[in-house]
């Protein structure tokens, strides 16, 4: 049996649907799998969600979707794609790899299309409910060498199921530490995001993983990006830098999900209609409010009672 993958996104009016058309990945690394794991990787492909529902990001306040939207409104091209990266890490920091794929195809430059797709297909790797999403992502790399390099990756890790294992459990050389390392160079190389040179991003990641892990930097590009925003905290790129790694100094992921919502509710005109300042000031002080209910309470000793 041939893995064929998917084959093409349709964008219909403001509804995006998603269409499966299978067709073979020339040349196939695929094929080289033993017939029953490509029965795996079929399955994997026809079960996942590629649909986009505007209605039900309307009502759930997708910061990578309105990312989305607002890129697809700029002319510039080069603005455009800026802004399409930034919508594709957002929506992997909500680990949405339907929307990821669709605004990485999006992006106009091949390069940087490729590099983006690329990207997803590694994170995809590293969740087992993922994994078709990354041979989606594959199909749709234009340049035979980084497609290869891809599903090269994607045999290892249905090699590595096949024998027993668990993706939780891979050797961090099979998540392959240079793709994260190359993931925190352009984050720090791009542009679109912190825009230093190639020798202050080299700097920026070598002291990161030196002093922080790669969760750490998945915290820090999410709280970056919602503070860099001009929908959101509108922060110029060196605030933002500064409110983000504050952010890690301070507070954790789960703050951060009661700081958005926090932040949306009081800046929304529909709501509590702030500005970012004071909407940030609220969102804050509802994060300290959670903490200090949930902090652990400490016994006291009775009344009347004495130190041994």
């Amino acid at each position: 049996m041939k893995l064929k993958t998917l084959a093409e996104i349709a964008a219909v009016g403001a509804l995006i649907l998603a269409v499966l058309q299978y067709m073979k990945i020339e040349p196939n690394a695929i094929d080289e799998l033993p017939s029953a794991l490509q029965d795996v990787a079929n399955s994997d492909v026809k079960k996942i969600e590629l649909t986009l529902d505007e209605n039900e990001y309307a009502s759930n306040s997708s910061i990578a979707y309105a990312l989305y939207k607002a890129a697809q409104g700029i002319t510039y091209t080069a603005e455009r794609n800026d802004a399409l990266e930034k919508a594709v890490a957002a929506a992997l920091e909500e680990n949405d790899y339907k929307l990821s794929i669709q605004a990485a195809r999006e992006i106009s430059y091949s390069l940087d299309m490729n590099r983006v797709l690329s990207m997803i297909a590694s994170k995809a790797l590293r969740e087992r409910d993922s994994v078709g999403y990354a041979i989606v992502a594959a199909e749709f790399i234009s340049y035979s060498t980084d497609k290869t390099k891809t599903l090269q990756k994607i045999i290892a890790v249905y090699e590595y199921l096949a024998e027993g294992g668990s993706i939780d459990d891979m050797p961090i050389e099979n998540n392959d530490s240079l793709d994260i390392y190359k993931e925190i160079f352009v984050f720090a190389d791009s542009d679109a995001y912190l825009g230093m040179n190639s020798s202050e991003a080299k700097d920026f990641v070598d002291d990161w993983l030196k002093n922080r892990n790669y969760q750490d930097f998945l915290l820090f590009k999410e709280v970056f990006i919602f503070s860099d925003s001009s929908a959101y905290l509108g922060k110029n790129t060196k605030s933002a830098m500064e409110f983000a790694l504050s952010w890690l100094e301070h507070y954790t992921e789960s703050d951060f999900e009661i700081f958005k919502e926090a932040f949306i509710f009081a800046d929304s005109s529909a709501y509590l209609g702030m500005n970012a300042e004071n909407a940030t000031e609220f969102a804050i002080s509802k994060v300290r409010e959670h903490k200090a209910a949930n902090k652990p309470i400490q016994s006291t000793p009775k009344s009347g009672a004495t130190d041994r």
